[in-house]
């Protein structure tokens, strides 16, 4: 055992005794980041010590309800796992070629997914030994002496930081900048082909307001429409989905609203596992009061602490810090605590009842798959909708209505690649066409005048163009996996940088291949205004705000590498 580490536990666990003795330790749990912060700067000896800290549960202890479990080493790929504060692991799977490609899945220009990007590929460097990234935006090699040459570590970092909010230095690069010697940095792109798709981009430009005034127009043809086509519980369903859509309720609300629309169709809510288990949990805190949850776990924790000898103090405080740092989940953490409490005649199910319950619904919560929440949810309105129409008038506007949504998100750059396949796969939805004919038809079987724009049919030449620009966007994922080859033949292991509209397409690619793939979303303030659409079209349009994860196409060129 190292010797800093030794000094580090006794600091630690000085801090909980004195946590205990003043009836303080709730605020101390809370601090636990800065545990975990003392823990990153110490290294490898840690990571060794923290291996064989949490133990597996004790069978001699019936779990009060299913809330005992292992520790799951396949959660994540190799073992790894993110502090919620910087993220979450998306998607991982074990591939066939020995070779592994770490995706993070960036929000272009968005200052605290940047600094977020950064913090990860420091824990990425030390868990993994990955020193090789391959980034969005650049090609060649990266030249990083201009901000290396600076001797003063803090201006250094002040400077870095500055070219980060103008959206000219992504995370990595900034990690690269303040870490020398930790990671070289490599361009992802084919130079011809990106500057291909920027073109298309910006050649478009001067139509993107045009095309969008244009999609409004038929928005608000839709919903004034939908006022007197829609039977009340169909409008309520389109209101509910409109609220969660545009941020006025949250996931949790509007699966409650949804669960008491699908009362009268039981089955329907079968089809969506995840979605169905969500709902059950949002009525299951009902009957929870987190208050005395959180209190019981104080209380448990101070009396076993109390009670058990200064190797499992050690072990306790190992297990925070693997709690903290997301290698241990919060029902495994819980259930470490149950047996261990249970070990010094401490009953958790006859006096901590709240808890217990808190610890079956957190082990739920954590089974349910989120990426695929978000997909069922999407499809059980649709079908819930379906179910409650009277006409096929209101299935068609209720189609529209999304497929419009589509459209606006070509233009603003936030299309995903489900929604792409949707476009490609039925073209003639989307056309101005089919848009001003079923606006028509709706109009005269509700007797309402709806008056559309006069230019309405340049709508398809505009989609047309904008659609390139995603056709390039996929010409420029071959290019990646090319450079994704080439580098891997060497490391076996490396960081790939780029937007989620470009990882949905490579995750595929690269599993054909045989790679091992692990998706990493940082965490960011998707609100936070961004300089991305003013970089874009070369500062012509003015700057847009939340630009966010998933849907990303292009990248700002990095300065910093061979691009021209």
């Amino acid at each position: 055992m190292s010797t800093v580490f030794t000094t580090y536990r006794r600091a630690v666990l000085y801090t909980i005794c004195k946590a205990i003795g003043n009836g303080d330790l709730t605020k101390f749990l809370r601090s636990v980041v800065a545990v975990s912060t003392i823990a990153a700067f110490l290294g490898n000896s840690i990571g060794v010590e923290l291996a064989g800290a949490m133990e597996k549960p004790d069978m001699r202890f019936p779990a009060p309800v299913d809330v005992l479990s292992v520790n799951n080493s396949d959660r994540a790929l190799t073992g790894l796992c993110l502090p919620a504060s910087l993220g979450e692991i998306k998607k991982q799977y074990a591939g066939t070629n020995g070779k592994t490609v770490i995706n993070i899945q960036d929000a272009h220009c968005n200052y605290s997914c940047q600094k977020n990007i950064s913090l990860i590929f420091d824990l990425l460097n030390q868990e993994t030994n990955v020193n090789v990234a391959l980034l969005e935006g650049g090609a060649g090699e990266y030249d990083l002496s201009v901000f290396q040459d600076m001797k003063d570590v803090e201006i250094r970092e002040k400077v870095a930081d500055y070219f980060v909010k103008e959206g000219r230095m992504n995370g990595a690069e900034y990690f690269a900048v303040n870490n020398p010697g930790r990671v070289t940095l490599k361009g992802l792109e084919d130079e011809n082909a990106y500057l291909k798709n920027l073109k298309i981009y910006r050649d478009n430009v001067r139509s993107k307001d045009k095309a969008e005034f244009i999609l409004k127009s038929l928005s608000n043809a839709v919903s004034e429409l939908k006022t007197d086509i829609y039977s009340p519980s169909a409008a309520a369903i389109d209101k509910t989905e409109v609220d969660y859509l545009s941020g006025s309720i949250d996931i949790k609300e509007y699966a409650a609203r949804l669960s008491v629309f699908a009362k009268a169709i039981p089955f329907l809510r079968e089809k969506y596992r995840n979605l169905n288990n969500f709902m059950l949990l949002v009525e299951e805190e009902k009957g929870i009061d987190f208050a005395k949850a959180e209190i019981s776990r104080d209380e448990i924790i101070k009396a076993t602490v109390k009670k058990i000898s200064s190797a499992e103090l050690e072990k306790l405080t190992a297990n925070m810090i693997l709690l903290k740092n997301g290698r241990m989940t919060e029902s495994e953490f819980l259930g470490y605590i149950f047996n261990k409490a249970n070990t010094v005649s401490i009953d958790v199910e006859r006096a901590h009842l709240d808890l217990v319950k808190y610890a079956a619904y957190i082990k739920k919560n954590e089974e349910i798959d989120k990426d695929k929440l978000v997909f069922e949810i999407g499809d059980f309105t649709q079908e819930l909708f379906g179910a409650v129409c009277r006409t096929e008038m209101e299935r068609e506007i209720f189609a529209a209505s999304r497929d419009l949504e589509i459209l606006k998100s070509i233009f603003d750059i936030t299309l995903t690649r489900t929604h792409y396949d949707r476009f490609i796969s039925d073209k003639e939805r989307f056309t101005a066409v089919y848009f001003n004919a079923l606006i028509t038809k709706a109009s005269n079987a509700s007797g309402k005048s709806v008056v559309l724009p006069q230019d309405l049919l340049d709508l398809d030449a505009y989609v047309a163009e904008m659609v390139k620009f995603y056709d390039a966007a996929f010409e420029r994922d071959r290019y990646f996996i090319r450079k994704i080859e080439k580098s891997t033949r060497d490391t076996g292991i490396v960081i790939v940088v780029s937007g989620g509209f470009h990882s949905e397409n490579m995750s595929r690619l690269l599993k054909e291949k045989g790679y091992s793939y692990v998706a990493v979303t940082p965490a960011f303030d998707p609100k936070e205004e961004t300089p991305y659409f003013r970089l874009l079209s070369g500062g012509e349009v003015k700057e847009e705000k939340s630009v966010t994860e998933a849907i990303s196409s292009i990248a700002i060129s990095g300065m910093l590498s061979d691009f021209k």
